[in-house]
């Protein structure tokens, strides 16, 4: 039984050594589509929240940096989100389709064209729907 494993593993050592290119290349092509099947799952997540800069200082620090501190004067929180600046809804002042910022139909709408709107509301409010390749 011994010598029959031993045979069974001298063989395979040997298949393994004369095909070594073809094993290689049954490997890059399942890393490849590993890899292109994770990618592929990354690139359609549903959920796209704002990016959000929070900065939490002590009431000393923000007195140093020359920012405002809270009532309570223990630290100043702030955030800053796309919707302070100018919306984080987007919609072109020749289309009647609004996107959110995070949405890849902004990048095609020329700078002055675009037309910026708080909340999907406003923009409802004004004519505009949400486009079908912009998802909530």
């Amino acid at each position: 039984m011994l010598s029959n494993i031993k045979d069974l593993t001298e063989k395979i050592k040997c298949q393994v050594l004369l095909r070594k290119e073809e094993l290689l290349i049954c490997l890059i092509i399942v890393l490849v589509g590993t890899a292109s099947y994770g990618l592929g799952i990354l690139s359609v997540q549903k959920e796209h929240s704002p990016i959000e800069i929070r900065n939490t200082l002590k009431a000393s620090e923000s007195k140093v940096l020359g920012a405002s501190s809270t009532a309570s004067g223990t630290t100043a929180d702030s955030v800053i989100t796309p919707s302070e600046n100018k919306g984080s809804i987007v919609a072109s002042k020749n289309g009647k389709a609004y996107y959110f910022t995070t949405c890849t139909g902004v990048s095609r709408i020329a700078e002055k064209n675009k037309v910026y709107f708080q909340t999907p509301a406003e923009a409802e409010a004004r004519g505009y729907y949400l486009a079908a390749n912009c998802k909530k």
